[in-house]
């Protein structure tokens, strides 16, 4: 199984999201509703594992087992947010920056919205793409690591979910905030498991000489989180919320701890 060149590798796994998201985006446009390039993250995450492996006469077990993580990652992340979505239109973010955009909504929605989650996408997925295009691609102690890891952060984030979408679904929790369970212990346990599967794969990449700057794509993906598209908008919309404002003095808003009196 010889290597793929990592230039190669990257602008083939670069071009297949690249015109996924195009797809997304002509979708978009004829919905008028730009929340499904959050649906398609998860999707065009298996697309730039498949579209490096798939040029492989051979697959080694840790690339077998990495894109099938992705995989895994990215049907329930992809399904999750379509079921969340379903029958309540445009997200509040994008209908809001669709009002700011006007007349120029098409080339802003393009420039903004699909085209920056597609770079992202390649970049967080580094990776990956990097276990898929050795050629050599042992199944050592960094892979078992890196698996558990993995495996700590898809329970955690999809018990997450799924206990706030229980909650939801309550008449009585109706504008109440979630604090109990796994919600108890932060404020967003569910881009705690996401970021922990992440940097679960790039362990797992370690496995491959040569790997260990593809960690550009778990601190991308953590900066993005953290400081840009993740936790600084939902609490911005929680901001006049004195339950919130409760909840947030006592709670740590990433990393899971005891909440404080």
């Amino acid at each position: 199984m010889p290597h793929i060149a990592l230039d190669i590798a990257f602008a083939s796994a670069g071009l297949a999201v690249f015109l996924f998201f195009v797809a997304l985006f002509s979708v978009a446009l004829v919905r008028r509703d730009n929340t499904i390039a959050d649906i398609g993250w998860g999707i065009g995450g298996i697309i730039a594992a498949m579209a490096v492996l798939w040029q492989r006469d051979g697959v080694s077990l840790l690339q077998a087992i990495i894109t099938t993580l992705v995989a895994a990652w990215g049907v329930r992340l992809s399904l999750h947010i379509w079921l969340r979505s379903r029958g309540k239109g445009e997200d509040r973010r994008y209908r809001d920056l669709r009002r700011r955009w006007g007349s120029h909504w098409i080339a802003h929605s393009f420039l903004q919205v699909f085209l920056p989650q597609a770079i992202a996408l390649v970049i967080v997925a580094a990776p990956v793409i990097y276990v898929n295009a050795h050629g050599k691609a042992p199944f050592g102690l960094f892979a078992f690591v890196g698996l558990g890891i993995w495996f700590f952060g898809f329970v955690w984030e999809t018990v997450a979910d799924h206990q706030l979408v229980r909650f939801k679904r309550l008449p009585g929790n109706k504008g109440r905030i979630m604090t109990t369970g796994l919600w108890k212990y932060s404020r967003h346990p569910n881009y705690f498991g996401e970021l922990g599967m992440w940097w679960g794969l790039y362990v797992m990449a370690l496995s491959v000489s040569g790997a260990w700057p593809t960690a550009v794509g778990p601190l991308l993906l953590t900066y993005l989180i953290v400081r840009v598209t993740g936790i600084p908008p939902l609490e911005q919309c929680f901001a006049s919320n004195p339950e919130y404002l409760a909840y947030q003095e006592k709670t740590n808003a990433l990393i899971p701890w005891f909440s404080s009196r």
